[in-house]
This record gives structure tokens, C-alpha cells and sequence, in this order.
């Protein structure tokens, strides 16, 4: 189930360390975006910060609904190609 990690602290930026060795940077107060919670589970860093009451970690049952939304194809091929093509490029002119 995604999570997300939001910085508690007052001042500076946070470093997190993930469990994939991805870097997180959380300004104070800044949420993190949904991330899978391997990324935290048995997470050394992870644990001491929330110990230490800098960050909370929280379930975001919302994420797969989001995450579903900007998946799949937004435009066809044909949609693609002729998006950049102007109408008078199909011929060179003297050809």
C-alpha cells in the first residue's frame, strides 16, 4: 500500500534515504509524493527520524486511484506525428 513521508520539522530541508537508495529532500513541512512502502519497511533512517518525531509516515489509500489516472496512453501515434507537422510540410515546395 503506497505512503507517504511529510517532514515535521520547523527549519531546513530533510534527507531521506529510501530503501532502493533513492533520496528524498522534504522542505519543513512538505509532504512526500505516494512512494510503496518497502521504501520504508525495515528502514533503519527511516525509523530513527520517526522516532525522533521529524517525520510521519502514513498509508495513502488514495494513490493507486491517482497513480491510475495519469497511466495509458494520452494520444495515438498518428495523434503524434502529425501534432508537430505543420499541413504545408507534407511537400517541399519545387518538388
Amino acid at each position: 500500500m503506497p505512503v507517504t513521508i511529510t517532514n515535521l520539522q520547523s527549519s531546513g530541508p530533510l534527507y531521506v534515504r529510501l530503501t532502493s537508495g533513492r533520496t528524498l529532500r522534504l522542505s519543513p513541512g512538505q509532504r512526500s509524493e505516494a512512494i510503496a512502502d518497502v521504501e520504508v519497511q525495515d528502514n533503519d533512517q527511516v525509523g530513527r527520524l520517526m522516532g525522533g518525531g521529524l517525520v510521519e509516515v502514513a498509508h495513502d489509500p488514495d494513490a493507486r486511484a491517482r497513480s491510475g489516472e495519469t497511466r495509458g496512453r494520452t494520444s495515438t501515434r498518428a495523434e503524434s506525428k502529425s501534432a508537430g507537422k505543420a499541413p504545408s510540410d507534407d511537400k517541399a515546395p519545387g518538388k
